[in-house]
């Protein structure tokens, strides 16, 4: 007795081929979104942490402006060059290394100098290149990038809106961190507004004269 062999026939395949190729043309799809979303979701992640981190540091500095226990400061601690430019000064030798041969330097106190990394830095915005910039003592660097915005704004004791760098006593930093590409389930930029309240040492006794 002969037995047949069992198998596909050409047309079976074909068919098979064809039901493959339609439930592939389905899910690449849903694939090529769900990883469009992770790397936009990747890129919101990056972007916010490296605001936020930006944001401590900026208001850390601004928080010990015009530590000055010696009494060496002949300027305002703080000195505004524009709505998104700061120049902040502190003595504060000691808790960095120094940048010069003075042996007092290493005695982790202040040392009545302000010639030291930390002691005077600025912060700049650019926001052409939607760039923020720091210089500690090095140089400048990039602090942050993908800034859509950077305000700062400056009030009295009293509460009232300064333009007057002596009577500087708390600073309102504003940042809107944003992605550079577009979600691609709402087709927006992403983006996070980080706000910061920040006190001047030297001029928080002054709140509650």
């Amino acid at each position: 007795m002969i037995r047949a062999e069992s198998g596909y026939t050409l047309m079976e395949a074909l068919i098979v081929t064809a039901i493959v190729a339609m439930v592939t043309a389905a899910i690449f799809p849903l694939l090529y979104q769900g990883q469009q979303s992770y790397q936009g979701e990747k890129e919101f992640a990056e972007v916010t942490q490296q605001a936020r981190i930006a944001m401590d540091q900026i208001t850390r500095y601004l928080r010990q402006a015009g530590n000055d226990p010696l009494e060496v400061l002949t300027t305002s601690p703080i000195q505004t060059l524009s709505s998104g430019h700061i120049l902040i000064s502190s003595d504060i030798t000691g808790s960095v290394p120094s940048t010069t041969n003075d042996p007092k330097e290493s005695t982790g106190d202040p040392d009545g100098t302000l010639n030291s990394i930390y002691e005077s830095l600025e912060v700049r915005y650019d926001g052409s290149s939607r760039t923020l910039y720091i210089d500690v003592g090095y140089g400048e660097e990039i602090l942050a990038e993908n800034i859509s915005s950077f305000q700062l704004s400056y009030f009295d004791k009293s509460g009232a809106s300064t333009t007057n760098d002596a009577e500087i006593a708390r600073i309102k930093v504003e940042m809107v961190a944003e992605t550079g590409e577009k979600d691609p389930r709402t087709g927006k930029i992403s983006s996070m507004t980080l706000v910061s309240d920040v006190f001047v040492r030297n001029k928080s006794y002054q709140l509650f004269e």
